[in-house]
C-alpha cells in the first residue's frame, strides 16, 4: 500500500508541475491601488499581442483615457479624498469595460490605457464610445456629493499608427490631447500627426 501511495503522489506531483509550467506568468498590478495593471505590464502585453497577431495580419488598439477636469476635483476635495473615492471607482469602471476584450492599465494619475488585441478601428471606437458613455452616466460620490465625470480618449492602432509600442502609445496620447480640447469625446489618431 505504501508503494502505491508513493507512486500516486509522484504522479500527482508530475501533473502539478506540468500545470504550473503551462500556467501564464502573473501580471504586474500597479502598486498604489492594485486595481489595474501597471504601465510596464502594458508594454509587455502589447508586444505579446503583436507577436501573436502579426502573422494573422490583425491589429492591436490602444486607448489612452484621461479624466477631464481632474485637477479641479483634487483642488475641491484634496488628493487624499479623491484617492479613496473617485479614482478607485474610475479604475474599476475602466477594468470592467476592458475585461472582455482586452486589459486595462494605470498609466499615471488619472490616465489609463486599454489594450485591445484583434480589434479593428470600428470596434476600438465603439469601445471608446461605450467607455465615454459609461463615465458620463456614472455617479461618483465623494462624501454625500455626487460628481459626474467625463473622459477624453485617444485611439491608435498597431500597425497603422506605428510599428512599436512607443509609436502607437504616442499617437494615442496625441489623439487624447486633441480630444481633451473638446472634452467628453474620443478621437482616432491621424497618421500624419506630428509634434
Amino acid at each position: 500500500m505504501t508503494r502505491a501511495n508513493t507512486e500516486i503522489d509522484l504522479c500527482v506531483d508530475e501533473i502539478k508541475n506540468r500545470a504550473d509550467a503551462n500556467k501564464p506568468a502573473s501580471k504586474e498590478l500597479e502598486q498604489k491601488f492594485g486595481i489595474l495593471l501597471s504601465a510596464r505590464q502594458a508594454e509587455t502585453d502589447f508586444e505579446l499581442c503583436v507577436r501573436e497577431l502579426a502573422p494573422l495580419n490583425r491589429s492591436v488598439a490602444v486607448l489612452f483615457v484621461d479624466i477631464d477636469n481632474f485637477k479641479l476635483l483634487n483642488t475641491r476635495y484634496t488628493e487624499a479624498v479623491i484617492d479613496k473615492t473617485i479614482l478607485p471607482q474610475a479604475m474599476r469602471l475602466v477594468k470592467e469595460l476592458a475585461c472582455l476584450r482586452g486589459n486595462a492599465y494605470r498609466y499615471g494619475g488619472e490616465e489609463f490605457l486599454v489594450i485591445l488585441p484583434n480589434v479593428d478601428e470600428l470596434e476600438a471606437t465603439s469601445i471608446a464610445e461605450k467607455l465615454r458613455g459609461e463615465f458620463k452616466s456614472t455617479s461618483f460620490k465623494v462624501h454625500e456629493e455626487v460628481n459626474n465625470l467625463t473622459v477624453s480618449i485617444g485611439v491608435a492602432l498597431w500597425p497603422y499608427h506605428g510599428s512599436t509600442y512607443d509609436d502607437v502609445l504616442e499617437r494615442a496620447n496625441q489623439a487624447e490631447k486633441k480630444a481633451k480640447g473638446q472634452k467628453n469625446t474620443w478621437l482616432v489618431a491621424n497618421s500624419d500627426v506630428k509634434d
